[in-house]
């Protein structure tokens, strides 16, 4: 196990909280939160003289094998970011630990790391998510403006007067800011119809509830429900969260999974799973609050998927007066514990922020003479167990002295050439030597 990725400069460990994690989460998307304060404060230290958003890494343990990363916003005035990390499992027996690296000197991460959008970005988020939606642009940006991260790009398109003031800092990371008279977004697809088990997710505050609507966190049906459509929404009555799935009603009535009722103003996660088989269930911040039994009636929905929109029950058009952050909607059925940890990861609740570290190399240095002599010669210095060349010097010519380091714990070799270019005559190997001490670079 290597105990440093290459010669990256810094780095901070993350460790996920294992008691809050019910059960083994393989491929989860681990979102990490950067602020101007605290254990990450040296990430914008460092990265600042080059605006170097790309200039990171994420690892597992290992300190060799890297997450592909997202970067949702990350914003320079305020020195704060938001990352989402796909990592490969999160453990519930054992905490989860994970490294993140930045270094001002490195080339762009492109491999590993990318703004939404962007190949390394859609990686994190696997098929079994229809779309998922940060809520983090410019809603006045046109067409598609508010994107889906993943490969579907499925993005949104505001509607009504939506301006660039309606992007704000929610919960932790950025939110959209509807004004309850005309605004929503648009999917410009359906993504439920007849599909047989759906997850709904969002993170929302409500700011007041209007007598004739409900709050329409996700909605795809036929005008005033008299197709089948699915509802994913805060029901204006009781402000209880609930998915409705409508099998032709008049007459038939939806079916409903009630929660607990929600606190104007406060925010929460909701998540909501739907079986065509069998129950819908409704999550209040990762805690299941009420199920229903569906009918089996498949979702054939008439109408493109909405945000924040709404039929009253007169029939005609309504808006919400919310905020929404993270929402997600999944093609298949989200656990318990999947949702619970869920929820503490996107009220940035489930990640421990270590201290920032130095890299700690290991350093090996002596002296190249010639029957006494000091000499310039190359010197160069191999990790014994992988025969990799870790680091390479030219001896000194006035007194023979050399310094090599390396990253890599154990013993190594050195090779010193008898000429500066290493090529003509035979080089002195100096095998199985243990490092003279250690050093952290600044």
């Amino acid at each position: 196990m290597a105990d440093w990725l290459s010669d990256w400069r810094k780095r901070i460990k993350l460790t996920a909280d294992a008691t809050k994690v019910d059960k083994d989460l393989p491929g989860y998307q681990m979102r990490i939160t950067l602020i101007s304060s605290g254990n990450t404060a040296g990430i914008f230290d460092e990265l600042a003289s080059v605006s170097g958003t790309q200039k990171i890494a994420v690892t597992t343990a290992d300190n060799t094998t890297q997450c592909y990363v997202e970067i949702e916003d990350w914003d320079w005035n305020e020195n704060r970011a938001t990352l989402w990390a796909l990592v490969p499992t999160v453990y519930s027996g054992t905490n989860t630990d994970f490294y993140l690296y930045y270094d001002y000197t490195k080339d762009d991460n492109t491999t590993y790391i990318g703004t939404t959008g962007s190949s390394a970005a859609q990686a994190v988020w696997d098929s079994d998510f229809a779309a998922v939606w940060h809520m983090a642009q410019d809603p006045s940006g046109g067409s598609g403006a508010i994107l889906d991260s993943t490969s579907n790009a499925h993005n949104l398109t505001s509607a009504g007067s939506m301006t660039s003031d309606d992007l704000i800092y929610g919960q932790t990371g950025k939110a959209l800011n509807f004004d309850g008279t005309d605004d929503y977004l648009d999917v410009g697809t359906k993504l439920c119809s007849n599909k047989d088990t759906m997850t709904f997710e969002s993170v929302v505050k409500t700011k007041s509830i209007l007598s004739s609507s409900s709050i329409c966190l996700y909605r795809e049906d036929n005008a005033g429900w008299s197709g089948h459509g699915i509802e994913f929404t805060i029901y204006e009555n009781d402000l209880k969260p609930r998915i409705v799935m409508c099998n032709g009603y008049p007459p038939a009535p939806p079916v409903t999974a009630a929660s607990e009722a929600t606190v104007t103003g406060t925010w929460y996660y909701i998540a909501g799973t739907y079986d065509r088989t069998g129950d819908a269930v409704i999550y209040t911040n990762g805690i299941e609050k009420g199920r229903g039994a569906q009918t089996g009636a498949s979702v054939t929905s008439d109408y493109n998927g909405k945000i924040a929109w709404y039929y009253n029950t007169t029939g005609t058009q309504d808006y919400n007066d919310i905020i929404i952050s993270d929402t997600r909607i999944s093609m298949t059925l989200r656990d318990p514990a999947w949702i619970k940890t869920n929820y503490y990861n996107t009220f940035d609740q489930l990640l421990i922020y270590g201290e920032e570290e130095l890299v700690q190399r290991y350093y090996y240095e002596g002296y190249i003479t010639e029957r006494g002599t000091p000499v310039s010669r190359q010197v160069r210095l191999y990790n014994r167990t992988t025969g990799e060349l870790e680091d390479s010097t030219t001896s000194s010519g006035i007194n023979g002295y050399y310094h090599l380091s390396t990253v890599v714990s154990g013993t190594h070799f050195i090779v010193a050439f008898d000429d500066v270019a290493g090529e003509e005559y035979n080089a002195l190997i100096l095998d199985k030597l243990p490092p003279i001490g250690t050093e952290y670079e600044l």
